[in-house]
């Protein structure tokens, strides 16, 4: 039997998502989208807010119960004004930056932390401090007892240190 993301939610405090590199973005969105209904803080190091908000809406996923962490839009522009759902963290490399404000959801209205991609931290980030990262937060996850920590990672990287760490720190290793 296929061991299905949103099954594996009720079971597991830290799930590590594997996707495959062909078709990254379109599994991620459909990974996403059967999450339908839950309240999801979404961390977001490949693309900035308004640009997943797009992709999420050509794909009929509903933003309403989403809060976005955007490691993007900074590096590319100040915006003016931050959007209603959205924190803005200056540059991927701000692992102190984000961690604040991922723990400002942990505990709030958003049980599912959605973390998009540590393959793209790992371009900033040794898998040492990365590690570190993913450990700091997921005994966060585990102290609240009812928040779930979702951290997707790119096939490719399966070789890396960071993977190898991972799968430790990790309920639940998931390949789609």
């Amino acid at each position: 039997m296929k061991t299905t993301l949103k099954k594996e939610l009720a079971k597991n405090s830290i799930i590590l998502l594997v996707v495959p590199n062909k078709d990254y973005n379109k599994i991620i969105l459909r990974e996403v989208k059967k999450l339908k209904g839950k309240n999801i803080c979404y961390v977001t190091t490949n693309k900035g807010h308004s640009a997943l908000v797009n992709d999420f809406e050509k794909n009929k996923i509903d933003t309403k119960k989403f809060f976005f962490i955007d490691c993007v839009t900074s590096t590319i522009l100040k915006p003016k004004i931050t959007p209603p759902n959205c924190a803005l963290v200056s540059a991927p490399r701000a692992l102190t930056e984000l961690s604040l404000a991922i723990n400002k959801f942990v505990d709030i209205h958003f049980p599912l932390i959605f973390i998009d991609s540590l393959s793209t931290l790992l371009v900033y980030h040794s898998p040492k401090v990365l590690t570190n990262f993913v450990h700091s937060l997921s005994t966060k996850v585990r102290e609240t007892g009812h928040v779930v920590l979702v951290m997707t990672i790119a096939d490719k990287d399966k070789k890396t240190e960071l993977y190898k760490k991972l799968q430790v720190l990790a309920d639940k290793v998931i390949k789609v």
